[in-house]
């Protein structure tokens, strides 16, 4: 009886020790698959930092006045394409902080440019800064294949009639 416990020692020994080759083959395993980080990307416009104006007076002839809100705004994208095998569309996401996107669209095509035009629509004083704007490249299956900078911007303050804009 006594020699039988000694083996199951050393078998749970073995046994450990098998299991713990396996999990560290299988980590390694795991880092040397690992796919490369995506390609960068440059972006044009809008400039790090630009200021998008609000109630933005040159929409008069593409958007209604409204007493409220004013015109809105338009924000003009545009990125380089980079020289990659596979790339079929571009992601441009806009957010403010970790909020959930503003907007956040799919261009297709060979299309590097995105014209936003918000209409009535206004950004509150407390939220004009901490925004920014990232394009990412796909390819046919939508796994990013090039990545732009996470770039900054913010809105002026929106007036009508010098009162901060408000809704209805």
């Amino acid at each position: 009886m006594r020699f039988m416990i000694g083996q199951t020692k050393v078998a749970r020994r073995r046994v450990a020790g098998i299991v713990l080759a396996v999990a560290s083959l299988a980590l390694v395993g795991i880092a040397v698959a690992a796919p490369p980080p995506p390609a960068s990307m440059a972006l044009n416009l809008p400039a790090s930092g630009a200021e998008i104006t609000q109630n933005d007076q040159s929409l008069s002839s593409r958007c209604p006045a409204n007493a409220n809100s004013g015109y809105g705004f338009v924000i003009d994208f545009s990125w380089i394409k980079p020289q990659l095998k596979g790339l079929k569309q571009f992601r441009l996401v806009l957010q403010h902080g970790t909020a959930t996107p503003a907007l956040d669209v799919t261009v297709t095509g060979g299309t590097t440019s995105y014209q936003y035009l918000a209409c009535n629509a206004f950004v509150i004083d407390g939220n004009t800064s901490g925004w920014q704007w990232q394009v990412s490249a796909l390819n046919n299956g939508k796994k990013v294949i090039a990545l732009s900078e996470q770039r900054p911007l913010s809105f002026g303050l929106c007036r009508v009639s010098g009162l901060p804009c408000s809704a209805p």
